[in-house]
């Protein structure tokens, strides 16, 4: 009687365990992608001299810290 719900339970935890995976994994791509994607127009912009140095510096550090947040404490 409690063997098949414990088979059942077993393999809904399964199931939610990679759906959370997945979905994690898919947020990480994500945030890599924005940040690179950020990263390569601001470095063209600092080419063309669009951009100050401070500046560029001051928003490169802003969008890594969006991509990796400190950590709370």
């Amino acid at each position: 009687m409690i063997e098949p719900i414990l088979v059942i339970g077993i393999i809904l935890a399964i199931i939610a365990w990679y759906a959370q995976h997945r979905w994690r994994r898919r947020v990480r791509n994500m945030a890599a992608w924005r940040e690179t994607a950020g990263l390569e127009i601001l470095a063209q912009r600092y080419a063309r001299d669009e951009i100050s140095r401070d500046e560029f510096l001051r928003k490169r550090d802003d969008i890594l810290e969006g991509v990796y947040p400190p950590p709370r404490v």
